[in-house]
């Protein structure tokens, strides 16, 4: 949150956007050039700890090849996991420094609607007792993606461990709306502004 939030809103606030839009670059360009840096940071976040256990892992089964052939895919499901996770949140940080112009407020409503909604949704899961309400929070809708990459069984376990019971075209297309929205609007915002330079 802090990383993402002022990458964008920095530029719109000192007008820098309109230089960079002004020469020979596409937003597509700028946007990426935002995006990478934060994408890199949060795989040091997400991807690095879970590659330091799976090392120490081998090194505990006395560095056998064997114990990596019999793991074979787990190296690529950590490195997809902490690709999913450290997109999303980059995605939906540009998208709260893009929408509020000043970094700290968009450091909070980061933090607000991921936090904010998986608490909110824990609540309504307790009263509704429906698995697809769990989709509405990005921490719960990542949460089941990992579960799906890892090949295992979903679980929650706010109010005790209780199976998940969610099928896949759910899952996957509550969460391409909710990043393609972020996405769009983000592109939108940036059109706004060049449009207004």
């Amino acid at each position: 949150a802090i990383s993402s939030s002022g990458l964008i809103a920095n530029d719109m606030t000192d007008q820098s956007l309109h230089l960079y839009l002004s020469r020979p670059i596409s937003r597509l360009d700028y946007l990426i050039a935002r995006f990478i840096p934060v994408f890199l940071l949060l795989m040091c976040v997400t991807a690095l700890p879970n590659l330091i256990v799976y090392v120490n892992q081998w090194g505990e089964a006395g560095l056998e090849f064997d114990w990596i052939k019999n793991h074979k895919w787990l190296l690529l499901d950590i490195l997809i996991l902490g690709s999913f996770y450290s997109a999303s949140y980059s995605i939906i940080g540009l998208t709260f420094s893009t929408a509020i112009n000043r970094e700290s407020w968009a450091a909070g409503a980061f933090f607000l609607f991921v936090y904010g909604s998986a608490i909110i949704i824990e609540i309504f899961y307790l009263i509704i007792r429906d698995d697809r309400v769990l989709l509405l929070s990005i921490i719960h809708l990542l949460d089941i993606i990992g579960f799906y990459i890892f090949n295992t069984q979903p679980f929650f376990t706010a109010f005790g461990i209780e199976g998940i019971n969610i099928a896949d075209i759910e899952v996957f297309g509550v969460f391409i709306l909710i990043i393609g929205s972020c996405g769009i609007f983000v592109n939108w915002m940036i059109s706004q502004m060049e449009a207004n330079k």
